[in-house]
């Protein structure tokens, strides 16, 4: 459903049906690491930073997953299915949802703060320009 490289271009993240993200090495193509914890297919998954993902799912959450532990360090609500994201600087989600909405998640706190802008329909992608 949708793939992503790490900065350095060492390490591709993608998005599954199967309720998983994968992570691949580039070098060998061997899996590294499967992230699962939602309960939905997996729309979307992109590095936050070196050794962080995040994944929107169906089930309308977004998970911050460590590399290193293989484990989800935090789940956030989004409140509708989570289509695509950017992610900014490893600390900002920009996420893109089924009800109309862009959502901007600061993950720095424990408390993931947001803003939102609401759209005249369904998104289906995002990108950000230079």
């Amino acid at each position: 459903m949708s793939l992503d490289y790490n900065q350095d271009d060492t390490y591709i993240v993608g998005a599954s049906n199967d309720f998983a993200s994968r992570v691949w090495s580039v070098s060998d193509q061997r899996l590294r690491h499967t992230l699962t914890g939602h309960s939905g297919k997996v729309l979307t998954a992109k590095f936050l930073a070196e050794s962080r993902v995040v994944s929107g799912s169906h089930d309308r959450t977004l998970k911050v997953w460590d590399l290193h532990s293989k484990a989800c360090m935090r789940t956030i609500f989004a409140g509708s299915s989570c289509n695509d994201l950017v992610t900014l600087t490893g600390t900002t989600i920009i996420s893109g949802h089924f009800d109309k909405r862009v959502r901007f998640w600061d993950v720095r706190g424990s408390d993931s703060s947001t803003n939102e802008i609401l759209l005249q329909g369904r998104l289906t992608s995002l990108c950000l320009a230079p």
